[in-house]
C-alpha cells in the first residue's frame, strides 16, 4: 500500500538553503509542497509556480490551518538562524512536526530553551537537520569505531572544505546572527 506523501509547509524558501529544501520536496514522492512561508519579493511568484498558498508570517500560517485552509502537517524551517528558536516554540502550540535547519540556536542558552520547551510538549516531533549523519560513509565510519576495530581514538583530524556562492554570504542577516562562522560551519561535525 502506498503512503500518502507527507504535506510539508517551507518558512524561507526563497533563500539559498530553503531552495535546497525546495527541491528536495519536489521530486521526493513521500514529500508534497503544501504551503510557503516567506516574506522575500520572490515568494509570491514562487508560491504561485507550485500551486501552494503564501503566508507572510506564522500566525497567518496557524491561523490558516486552524480553519483547514492549509494541509501542511510538518513545516521545515530554513529561516535565518537567530529565528529558528521563537519560531519553533510557537510552532510546539500546533501539533505540527518541525524540522529546523542547522545551526538550531545562536546561543547554548537558547537551544536548552528550546529543548525544554520541546519537552513539556510530549507529543511534539521536532528534529534539527543534521543531515550528515545520514550520510552513507559517515555511518560506515562510525560503525567501525563503535566496532573497536581502531582502539580507542584518542584525537581525529579532519578536513572539510565547501564551496559557497558569494550569495550565501551577502545575506544581510548572516552578519546579524550572532553566532558567526564557527557556529555556521561547525554544526555540520558529522560525529556529535
Amino acid at each position: 500500500m502506498v503512503k500518502a506523501p507527507v504535506k510539508i509547509a517551507l518558512a524561507g524558501a526563497t533563500g539559498v538553503i530553503g531552495r535546497r529544501h525546495l527541491k528536495h520536496i519536489l521530486v521526493e514522492s513521500e514529500t508534497e509542497l503544501a504551503a510557503i512561508i516567506d516574506v522575500d519579493p520572490a515568494a509570491p511568484e514562487l508560491a504561485k509556480t507550485h500551486g501552494v498558498p503564501l503566508f507572510n508570517d506564522l500566525e497567518e500560517f496557524t491561523s490558516a490551518r486552524k480553519a483547514g485552509r492549509c494541509v501542511a502537517e510538518a513545516i521545515i524551517l530554513a529561516t535565518p538562524t537567530q529565528t529558528h528558536v521563537p519560531l519553533a516554540r510557537k510552532l510546539l502550540e500546533h501539533d505540527i512536526a518541525i524540522l529546523i535547519e542547522k545551526p538550531v540556536a545562536v546561543t547554548g542558552q537558547d537551544g536548552r530553551e528550546l529543548i525544554a520547551a520541546c519537552q513539556s510538549h510530549e507529543n511534539s516531533v521536532v528534529m534539527v537537520g543534521h543531515h550528515r549523519r545520514h550520510n552513507c560513509y559517515v555511518r560506515a565510519i562510525k560503525k567501525v569505531v563503535e566496532g573497536g576495530k581502531l582502539g580507542k581514538i584518542m584525537a581525529v583530524n579532519g578536513v572539510w572544505t565547501m564551496r559557497k556562492s558569494d550569495e550565501y554570504f551577502r545575506v544581510p542577516w548572516r552578519q546579524q546572527a550572532g553566532a558567526g562562522g564557527v557556529v555556521s560551519v561547525n554544526e555540520h561535525d558529522s560525529l556529535t
